[in-house]
């Protein structure tokens, strides 16, 4: 935990390992700081462990996880949405189940786990992520489903994705 001290900015994520463990790391890391922190001066930290997690690192549910259980047992800020479609482990349909998880949970708990975490953590990905929505990642124009956008040019997909930064 020392380094997420001394690096404050350092942000990481672990990713296809599933997310069911993390509830108890985090309880159990700042049990154990809390116990041993009396005693040695190695495990006292400006901020608990639970907080630095949440701040700085993201976990990756499995689709067969109950992402909503998950925050109700921890925190709505640890968790990343990630598909490992179509290989067996991201499931036929990844979001129709986690949507089925997430049924109750209020709108900004779902766009935290689609979005807003992952964005929170690498905030210079906003750009790509405005690039996907406007559907311009190749270098040629790529057509809109929607018949009144005939597609962005390469220069406006540049422009576009430069403004969102």
């Amino acid at each position: 935990m020392a380094c997420w001290t001394v690096i404050p900015v350092c942000a990481g994520a672990a990713v296809e390992l599933g997310a069911g463990w993390v509830p108890e790391m985090v309880r159990r890391l700042d049990w154990v700081t809390k116990i041993y922190s009396r005693v040695d001066e190695s495990v006292r930290f400006e901020r608990p462990p639970s907080q630095q997690i949440r701040e700085q690192l993201g976990f990756t549910p499995f689709p067969n996880e109950d992402v909503a259980r998950l925050i109700d047992d921890s925190n709505e800020d640890l968790y990343l949405f990630s598909s490992d479609y179509p290989h067996v482990e991201g499931g036929r349909n990844p979001i129709g189940k986690f949507e089925s998880y997430l049924t109750d949970a209020a709108p900004m708990v779902k766009e935290k786990f689609y979005a807003d975490n992952f964005l929170r953590l690498w905030p210079k990905a906003a750009g790509i992520i405005q690039a996907c929505r406007l559907g311009c990642l190749r270098q040629e124009a790529i057509p809109s489903r929607d018949p009144e956008n005939q597609g962005l040019s390469p220069n406006q997909c540049r422009r576009s994705v430069q403004d969102s930064r």
